[in-house]
């Protein structure tokens, strides 16, 4: 049994949200293509067990850290 539960008078999306937004062909195509890949590069981080650190060496840039 699922935890979600359904809102009264919501709109039902068939397909993909970028398509609904109204957005150009090209902007939607674009966006899609985008996370698509974004997808992607998480499968493959998730996969080679990547931590943060990690992902700074290979793409040589440094995440900005809260002093604590």
């Amino acid at each position: 049994m699922s935890n979600r539960r359904s809102v009264e008078g919501a709109n039902k999306i068939e397909g993909s949200v970028l398509d609904e937004l109204g957005l150009d062909r090209q902007t939607a195509l674009e966006l899609k293509l985008k996370a698509a890949l974004h997808q992607r590069i998480l499968r493959l981080v998730k996969r080679r067990g990547s931590r943060a650190r990690d992902l700074e060496r290979i793409l040589r840039i440094q995440h900005v850290r809260e002093k604590r």
